[in-house]
């Protein structure tokens, strides 16, 4: 009995030990330098993070999109680090198949908010935006995705012009015309709550339409709520294989919302599947189809009707 309780208390003492040096341990990660001479280490590279692995994209196109940041690193004074999240790259093959459900995008401007190093906006070159830009509140970030467009715009020079700017996400002018608003969850319900009503607004004017593509829609309920949006897409997306290892799941999710206004058109199937949230303000993920869905038991449901 008296070696359970021993052993019980080592482990707790373990824990609150890797709980307070994990910061410390980890901070050196944020360095693209550090990961990488890491990844040469072949014990210590084969045990990095997902998140923090050079992945394959960066590989292919020479760029600087893996890591983390976090909200501490990316914060300003002036926003709260609870509404900011941490800087993660999305998956390039999700991003494709996600803009790919718009149709032609030849008339689209796509407007990335949260940009982060700009592997969204990478991936948007890949298609005939009429224009590509990004909002990103960390200067670093900014910087860095600058950086990437910069050198893919030298290998693909016909591409689509990249602009990004170094701001507040929420109050970026949007351009006229058609647009797709990308946001892979960058801010937490009262920043995009913000956001959807500046939205409302510009779409008031007769601006739009607007097609919002929100990656791991954690606060769906807000798009789903306005009178404004409604349901174009949504769907589970598994992870090519080459990008397994790269990230903590194997598939994500993602839904779209069209404006309104402007042009009637028919939505996908299943569009209207409701939103479960299976890690609070971090994970959401898709039931199978309105009214047939199975809760799991720590999930929380957010119904397109609510």
């Amino acid at each position: 009995m008296r070696a359970e309780v021993l052993d019980q208390k080592f482990q707790a003492f373990s824990q609150r030990m890797k709980d307070r040096f994990k910061p410390l341990l980890s901070a050196p990660l944020h360095y693209t330098s550090v990961r990488r001479g890491l990844e040469m280490i072949p014990y210590l590279g084969a045990r990095l993070p997902a998140w923090h692995r050079t992945h394959p994209f960066d590989r292919q196109y020479g760029t600087d999109t893996s890591g983390v940041l976090s909200a501490q690193r990316i914060v300003t004074d002036k926003t709260p680090a609870s509404e900011i999240c941490p800087y993660t790259g999305s998956q390039p093959s999700i991003i494709r198949r996600a803009i790919a459900a718009l149709g032609e995008t030849d008339k689209f401007h796509f407007v990335d908010l949260g940009c982060g190093k700009g592997r969204a906006m990478i991936v948007a070159t890949e298609f005939p935006f009429r224009s590509i830009r990004g909002v990103e509140l960390s200067s670093r970030l900014a910087r860095i995705a600058r950086r990437n467009l910069a050198r893919v715009g030298r290998c693909f020079p016909a591409r689509p012009p990249v602009a990004v700017v170094e701001g507040n996400a929420i109050t970026f002018p949007l351009p006229e015309g058609k647009i797709a608003l990308f946001l892979y969850h960058p801010f937490g319900l009262e920043l995009l709550s913000h956001l959807t009503i500046e939205m409302e607004s510009f779409l008031s004017r007769g601006n739009g339409p607007l097609y919002l593509i929100y990656y791991n829609p954690v606060h769906g309920d807000v798009l789903d709520a306005s009178p404004a949006f409604t349901r174009w897409y949504a769907d589970t997306l598994p992870y090519d294989d080459s990008e397994l290892g790269f990230g903590p799941d194997t598939e994500d999710n993602v839904v779209i919302w069209r404006s309104i206004n402007g042009e009637a058109a028919t939505p996908h199937p299943h569009a209207d599947r409701p939103i479960i949230i299976t890690k609070p303000k971090l994970r959401a993920e898709l039931a199978e189809s309105c009214g047939t869905h199975t809760l799991p038991a720590q999930g929380q449901l957010m119904s397109p009707n609510n």
